[in-house]
């Protein structure tokens, strides 16, 4: 697993951390606000809502950490990114964002 947060300069300025540009992709999305021993249940709520409304899964997922206190903060803000999936019967491409309820 490789952990990423967005960042504007594209130089490494210490050998303990590196870069690694990734292509954009379109996916579903869902911003997550929370400590992260709870993302696993924010991951299964998109994961049966996409099932739920007909889609297959698609094969690359993402977090962006946008907003980050800390490993046990309920302020945290984590974007869950996973690719754009196709519906079952009809291959319709799903929409930008599934809704949370």
């Amino acid at each position: 697993m490789i952990i990423a947060l967005p960042v504007r300069a594209t130089e490494a300025t210490t050998d303990q951390f590196g870069n690694l540009e990734v292509p954009p992709f379109e996916c579903l999305w869902v911003d997550f606000k929370g400590p992260r021993p709870k993302i696993g249940q924010a991951w299964d709520a998109l994961v049966g809502q996409v099932l739920e409304a007909g889609y297959i899964r698609g094969n690359q997922n993402r977090e962006v950490y946008k907003d980050w206190h800390g490993f046990d903060s309920d302020d945290n803000i984590t974007e869950l990114q996973m690719g754009r999936v196709a519906h079952k019967r009809t291959g319709e491409m799903a929409s930008s964002m599934v809704p949370t309820r």
